[in-house]
């Protein structure tokens, strides 16, 4: 899930997995069957999604980054980046891709 929020937060309220065109439902299924992977957006640094978004998305629980990793990665990160600008950011309005503000929680139950 922090690899999730992190996403977000790099795109600027981008939805995950929003390129798919698949139900929210879909998506679930599919993250939770190792069918799909997250996407890396143009405008993501690959520092920023191969060291902190994928290492926090990996399906086996055993090969993800701890919390502690993470956030020596993100302090030496904000060290190195002085300008405080990073990349170019979607435009939310054009194109198939959804703000995490469209996202319709899937209710599961359990038996």
């Amino acid at each position: 899930m922090f690899g999730h929020l992190c996403f977000e937060v790099f795109t600027h309220g981008l939805l995950p997995y929003s390129h798919l065109e698949l139900s929210d439902a879909d998506v679930v299924a599919g993250i939770f069957k190792s069918a799909i992977d997250l996407k890396q957006e143009n405008f993501i640094t690959n520092v920023h999604f191969k060291e902190i978004i994928s290492a926090c998305v990996t399906f086996n629980t055993c090969q993800r980054a701890t919390i502690s990793k993470i956030k020596n990665r993100l302090s030496s990160l904000s060290k190195e980046c002085s300008s405080g600008v990073y990349g170019n950011y979607p435009d939310l309005q054009k194109g198939l891709q959804k703000p995490s503000t469209a996202y319709n929680l899937v209710r599961t139950q359990v038996l």
